[in-house]
């Protein structure tokens, strides 16, 4: 029989049904007035999008300092001006290190924000609570 250690089962079943995003509230915060320095020390995944009359997808990034990357998204011009077409919101996924790399190429893919592809064989990552891909706009604006 094999020897199961509980403690690793508690872990498992807890990562299965603990949510990836944060604020674990969805009350995603604005980008620019976020505090970099609540995140130091993370490693994990941003997403950035805004909202407005045409809401899209800005940036998805991962590394071993959230609160570098959510520095260098608050410091992109092209992101700072899109503040102005409606509230530009940030939420953010901590894991471990090893884990970002195939969370960015999912989450890149699904959103089609670059070439990325996730590896072989991994599950797509979630999006942030409450949030969704934008329906596709055709030649003459109309969702098709």
């Amino acid at each position: 029989m094999k020897k199961v250690v509980l403690s690793k089962l508690i872990k498992a079943a807890t990562a299965a049904v603990t949510p990836p995003w944060r604020p674990l509230n969805a009350q995603y915060p604005a980008l620019a007035g976020f505090d970099a320095a609540s995140v130091a020390g993370q490693s994990g995944v941003i997403a950035v999008w805004h909202l407005g009359v045409r809401p899209a997808w800005l940036r998805v990034a991962g590394g071993a300092d959230v609160s570098a990357l959510v520095r260098a998204a608050q410091a992109d011009g092209e992101i700072r001006t899109a503040e102005a077409h409606g509230g530009v919101y940030l939420a953010w996924a901590p894991m471990a290190l090893p884990a970002v790399a195939g969370a960015v190429a999912s989450l890149t893919a699904q959103l089609e924000l670059g070439k990325a592809s996730p590896p072989e064989g991994a599950a797509p990552f979630p999006l942030p609570p409450g949030s969704r891909v934008p329906a596709k706009m055709g030649a003459t604006g109309e969702h098709s």
